[in-house]
């Protein structure tokens, strides 16, 4: 299935090499000038070959081959792998030329360590390769990115299948994924929404699905929220409150806490919240609302214990008619055991 992608079109990738006619012997190119027209390379320069050229193209791993282009290029063999490299002569008498022949190898190598089918050089920046993915995709990379994938340091993330991830969780939503950030953040992506309103959301955001359409409905951002005050113990033993706004401010509460945990919660939560109010009397809200939700709790409890002696008696109501019925409630005679006199011993 094809996705639209967050990223924009991916230029075509060019070779590193050029043939020389008529034998069509590959010409590695170095990377500062691939982006030269190809017939430029074919041409000798009829100037000499001095023979201390020769001498320190030696000593370098190369050999001399010939002039060509103009006066400032040569063509060197290497000495490891016997590739032909187009060099400017002063690189060869004041630094070490590379081969470009062995740095490609080396390059395509690396991509099927990783997994991948290197397909050429990005034209625009030469530390940026252009490989196939396997899932078919072309995704650009830096070469040293690739090679940490190779060693199994990162993994590859495709932005085609990445961004067919993101339509899907826009489609839950309602949404539907339009394109990258204009302001270029990455983090961002412009969506459509049912009603045909255009926004630009939080990936983070759409997944948690906290936000809304600017243009219809309600949302978390307009929804009544609730003040919270949480009671933290860091591992130090430093003890802090932490005091917020929620929409749901028990969403993370777990089934293991009861009402009577809620309670001393908010009663510890009283004392601090007091304590604060003392010095400040912008925490007066809160402790109002703290002792509101006391009240709301100490009632929950309350009736709970009602809600289970009215369910006793439902369960044994019937059981108590029907023993009436047939001889009335159970009583103790005088012969009982238990019914005697005051001062009178109980037989053993």
């Amino acid at each position: 299935m094809a996705h639209l992608t967050h990223t924009s079109p991916k230029p075509a990738p060019i070779r590193p090499h050029i043939y020389i006619a008529p034998s069509r012997t590959k010409l590695y190119l170095p990377r500062g000038s691939r982006n030269h027209a190809p017939k430029s390379w074919t041409r000798d320069y009829p100037g000499p070959i001095k023979a201390e050229w020769t001498t320190v193209a030696r000593s370098k791993g190369f050999d001399l081959i010939r002039r060509i282009r103009d006066k400032s290029h040569v063509v060197l063999r290497c000495h490891t792998c016997s590739a032909l490299t187009a060099q400017k002569l002063y690189t060869l008498r004041t630094a070490q030329p590379a081969c470009a022949g062995c740095r490609h190898r080396n390059i395509v190598a690396i991509a099927q360590k990783a997994g991948l089918e290197f397909l050429g050089y990005d034209p625009e920046y030469h530390k940026l390769g252009i490989y196939r993915a396997p899932c078919g995709h072309t995704v650009r990379r830096q070469f040293g990115q690739i090679e940490r994938i190779a060693d199994g340091r990162c993994k590859l993330r495709c932005e085609t299948c990445h961004s067919g991830k993101e339509a899907e969780e826009a489609a839950d939503r309602g949404w539907r994924l339009q394109g990258s950030d204009p302001e270029g953040n990455p983090n961002y992506r412009i969506y459509r929404h049912g009603c045909g309103h255009r926004q630009r959301v939080a990936r983070t955001n759409m997944r948690s699905g906290r936000f809304q359409c600017a243009a219809c409905g309600e949302g978390w951002a307009t929804a009544p929220s609730n003040i919270y005050a949480i009671r933290l113990e860091l591992p130090s033993g430093l003890r802090v409150v932490k005091l917020g706004f929620s929409r749901d401010p028990r969403i993370n509460r777990t089934s293991t806490r009861t009402s009577g945990d809620d309670l001393s919660r908010l009663q510890a939560a009283l004392q601090v919240v007091a304590f604060l109010l003392v010095d400040d009397p912008v925490y007066a809200p809160l402790f109002e609302r703290l002792e509101e939700e006391i009240r709301h709790e100490e009632d929950t409890l309350a009736n709970g214990a009602q809600a289970r002696a009215r369910a006793l008696l439902a369960r044994t109501g019937a059981g108590l008619k029907t023993k009436s019925a047939q001889g009335g409630m159970p009583h103790r005679s005088a012969n009982h055991p238990d019914h005697s006199e005051p001062g009178q011993a109980r037989a053993p």
